[in-house]
């Protein structure tokens, strides 16, 4: 089980030992292979979460991510020139959410590819920035960038490990700190602390991808059969 959010008040200094700092130069080189695959041809993936702000472990996951359409066959034909596709997903977390495909690079999923299928809402792009992200250029200079994590935790990076304070009662100063909006601040707040309260929620749509079809095609089967998502698809622009 993961650690509980923190509660209001909290504020630490976490020092990095060896072992911690080669965790993060591995997860970076490892993500900085992929997203330059992708760079090299003309597909310009960044990467977030802990990967961005380098409060890694051995168990963090590499997430590569785009926030506009891009047809599925040009990403697989550029992933399978070095990497083997274990499983292809499409997800819809709410009935609201846009869609989001997942394309996962190693047997225990810890690395994947994901993009959305219709026009991302802004919350929807700013759920990065709530975490943190950075393109590679960034990774190449060694840069850090400041986000929240799952426990509801601001974490600063720094030369010795990172400084680390709790977003409760300062919703407002993180979304300035974050340059993000208080509305998206709020939100992944109360998403995350429901998620500690009551476990994982369920998924409105999780579907893996048969072999033979082509993402786009599984999600037209999809919606077909579900009115809340042609909805959505209708909405933002299905591609």
């Amino acid at each position: 089980m993961g650690k509980k959010i923190e509660k209001g008040g909290v504020e630490r200094t976490v020092f990095y030992d060896e072992d911690r700092w080669k965790i993060f130069k591995e997860k970076r080189e490892t993500a900085k292979k992929l997203i330059k695959l992708l760079h090299d041809n003309s597909i310009y993936g960044r990467t977030y979460g802990s990967i961005a702000r380098g409060d890694v472990n051995k168990n963090s996951d590499i997430d590569v991510f785009f926030t506009e359409y891009i047809p599925s066959y040009k990403i697989e034909f550029v992933l399978e020139k070095e990497y083997t596709i274990y499983r292809r997903e499409v997800v819809q977390a709410t009935p609201n959410s846009t869609p989001k495909a997942y394309i996962y690079l190693d047997p225990y999923e810890k690395t994947c590819v994901s993009f959305p299928l219709a026009k991302m809402l802004k919350n929807e792009i700013e759920f990065y920035g709530f975490g943190g992200t950075i393109d590679l250029k960034e990774i190449e200079d060694n840069i850090r960038k400041k986000g929240v994590n799952k426990r509801l935790l601001l974490i600063l990076p720094q030369e010795f490990g990172h400084i680390e304070r709790s977003i409760i009662g300062k919703e407002a100063e993180v979304a300035r700190e974050l340059n993000i909006s208080l509305e998206t601040v709020i939100e992944r707040k109360r998403v995350l602390g429901k998620r500690d309260e009551f476990g994982r929620t369920g998924t409105f749509i999780k579907f893996t991808v048969p072999p033979q079809d082509r993402i786009e095609e599984t999600l037209s089967k999809l919606a077909s059969k579900n009115w809340m998502l042609r909805k959505i698809l209708k909405e933002r622009g299905y591609i």
